[in-house]
């Protein structure tokens, strides 16, 4: 398994990121084509803006080598930016699951403590490289967080685990906010 993180080219202006050692995925428009092909591995992928400490890392790799062939998360929340009361920006975690699973209708926001979910953003998120590379080879146009975990939802495993003892922090969020 090889842990990467994935990171814009063009970084947005006044947004937090990490800067450290990990090998990068380089990307534009958020677009994760080209993925499996950089990286001939197994994948615990950290997005740009996703911060983690080294415990957590250990306890979410030793999650994914117990099932080495599922795909998993970890929870992280969303932040809204200054002044926004947009409801998806405000919700308290990344990952979604359908409302009514058997017709997959509509979605809402995973509550603390779920054990899966049905769709999921690449914050923080292992991806067994045959899954990936399946993906690529089946799957054309826009590689994102979206695309990507629809098409395992349908395809490959409809519920997908969430490591909920490892809390990765996103790194987007209003700190203009604290202490006032």
């Amino acid at each position: 398994m090889k842990i990467i993180r994935s990171f814009p080219k063009t970084v947005p202006g006044g947004r937090a990121y990490v800067q450290d050692d990990l090998p990068r995925f380089e990307m534009e428009t958020y677009d994760y084509r080209g993925l499996a092909d950089a990286f001939p591995d197994d994948l615990l992928l950290l997005e740009w803006d996703i911060a983690v400490d080294k415990d957590a890392i250990e306890r979410f790799v030793a999650h994914c080598e117990a099932e080495p062939d599922r795909v998993r998360v970890a929870p992280y929340r969303l932040w809204a930016p200054t002044g926004s009361n947009d409801p998806i920006l405000n919700a308290p975690w990344a990952h979604r699951a359908y409302h009514y699973p058997a017709i997959k209708a509509t979605c809402r926001f995973v509550d603390e403590g779920e054990p899966t979910c049905h769709l999921f953003g690449l914050g923080m998120v292992y991806l067994p490289r045959d899954i990936l590379r399946h993906y690529s080879d089946v799957a054309p146009g826009h590689f994102s967080d979206g695309s990507f975990s629809a098409w395992h939802s349908n395809t490959v495993s409809f519920e997908t685990p969430i490591a909920w003892d490892v809390r990765p922090v996103h790194l987007h969020f209003p700190i203009e906010r604290m202490g006032s």
